[in-house]
């Protein structure tokens, strides 16, 4: 009985040292398909419904490491810095201050209207959420948003 009380103790004790090494920074690198614009001041039942598929989206956003990003927002293809700040660590994910670090533009093709509100959004971005995957989502959601009702919402490809 006490060796099975000891290998429980064990047990939980290495999975909470899991749990902590995924640091919030290493959550959000990698691919994340953009899935839409949304407006704070609506409701949504869900922001990633059914029928998204993240090979036919036009933008999308890369964290790599040592924060930087790169970037395509349809044509354009955009790269940077960026800093989080005041991480909050959540059931689900995390919440943190975003700061984007010279943000730049590689190319000049043609740009459309959306094309520049999402490329707005995202220099104009001054805060992150990742929401990880739940019985509600079926894949990690990113949210960038600023001070603005607006919201940018990607997906992990």
């Amino acid at each position: 009985m006490l060796r099975k009380g000891l290998f429980l103790v064990l047990f939980l004790a290495f999975m909470a040292c899991e749990k902590a090494s995924t640091s919030p920074e290493k959550t959000l690198l990698g691919e994340w398909a953009y899935v839409g614009t949304f407006d704070s001041r609506q409701s949504y039942d869900c922001f990633l419904c059914e029928g998204f598929e993240p090979s036919a989206t036009l933008y999308s956003i890369n964290f790599l490491a040592e924060t930087n990003y790169s970037g395509r927002v349809n044509l354009l293809l955009v790269k940077g810095e960026y800093m989080l700040s005041d991480i909050k660590i959540t059931d689900k994910g995390f919440t943190a201050g975003f700061e984007n670090i010279n943000m730049e533009i590689l190319n000049k093709p043609y740009e459309t209207e959306a094309d520049s509100k999402v490329k707005t959004l995202l220099e104009n971005a001054n805060k992150v959420e990742i929401k990880t995957k739940s019985t509600d989502q079926s894949r990690d959601i990113l949210i960038l948003s600023s001070d603005d009702f607006e919201f940018l919402v990607f997906a992990r490809k």
